[in-house]
């Protein structure tokens, strides 16, 4: 078996169903991956669902008791039979070719770990395309020359046995925030990460302006996390990224979108950085002075 997809699930049903139906759709074999689905502590059981895809589907499920997405990957890696492991989110609809890309990708670069594209779903709002647009920016400049760290966990893989080698995702990340470039982090300091950008999936993501705001919040409280532990493992501190990364992050919508939409979206890039500082201090503060860290400036 060439790649076992593996897929968190929390208290979206109708996001799951989607998800799986689009995975019928793969045009690799059937006999060449499987479907791993880690139930994490849904308040209604996503049987129902499961049961629409029995025999028409290689889906296996399993359930975890709801200590966030980093530990149902995990469940979900260590049950796992492919050769390569290969994530994505509820949310989430690959397109057909979607593992196909990442075969081809393996066949060239089998020891790498592989990020694939993510686009916005067309029924998002405007804060779903503001959020996605900040990824798709990120993945962007983060191409050479400057040096490419990261990519989110709802499309990646990674050769199984070595994931697992790594020690596959922190569980100790308190969020589900960060863990993604926490893993990443640890893997190029070993290995190749990869951009393949025929790998798609489509994200579906129904925010508000408030939920917009928590979810970067989120992000910045993440960011702590992630450069507090690097400090502790004696590695560099946090820095602000220069104006010319900025200045680019402001030019982003205006060159993907028209003009009504690009400011709008510009706007809310300009919120999503003050959030995303927010939570960054908010967390600094809850964790108090520690010794040999010195100051941490604001992601």
């Amino acid at each position: 078996m060439r790649f076992s997809v593996i897929v968190p699930t929390r208290n979206r049903l109708a996001m799951l169903d989607r998800c799986l139906l689009a995975m019928q759709h793969l045009d690799l074999p059937s006999d060449e991956f499987e479907v791993l689905v880690v139930d994490d502590g849904s308040e209604r059981s996503p049987d129902e669902v499961f049961a629409r895809y029995a025999g028409t589907l290689p889906l296996r499920t399993f359930r975890a008791p709801g200590l966030g997405p980093a530990r149902a990957r995990n469940l979900g890696l260590r049950e796992a039979r492919g050769d390569y492991a290969v994530f994505t989110d509820d949310d989430c609809a690959p397109n057909p070719h979607w593992l196909r890309a990442y075969q081809e990708a393996f066949g060239e670069t089998p020891g790498a770990g592989i990020g694939g594209r993510i686009v916005d779903a067309p029924e998002n709002g405007i804060f779903g395309r503001a959020s996605q647009a900040l990824v798709g920016f990120l993945y962007e400049y983060f191409e050479p020359p400057h040096p490419l760290n990261f990519f989110c966990s709802n499309n990646l893989a990674f050769p199984r046995a070595r994931l697992l080698e790594l020690g596959s995702f922190d569980e100790s990340f308190p969020l589900p925030a960060a863990e993604d470039r926490d893993l990443c982090s640890r893997w190029s300091q070993q290995g190749e990460l990869r951009f393949v950008p025929g790998a798609v999936v489509v994200h579906r993501q129904s925010l508000t302006l408030w939920t917009f705001c928590r979810q970067q919040y989120r992000y910045g409280k993440g960011a702590f996390q992630f450069w507090h532990r690097r400090r502790q493992e004696g590695g560099p501190g946090n820095r602000l990224e220069r104006w010319r990364f900025y200045s680019a992050m402001l030019r982003y919508p205006f060159r993907h979108e028209r003009l009504p939409r690009a400011l709008a979206i510009c706007l809310l890039f300009v919120v999503s950085q003050a959030a995303t500082a927010l939570g960054y201090l908010r967390e600094r503060l809850k964790s108090g002075p520690k010794p040999g860290l010195g100051k941490q400036p604001v992601p």
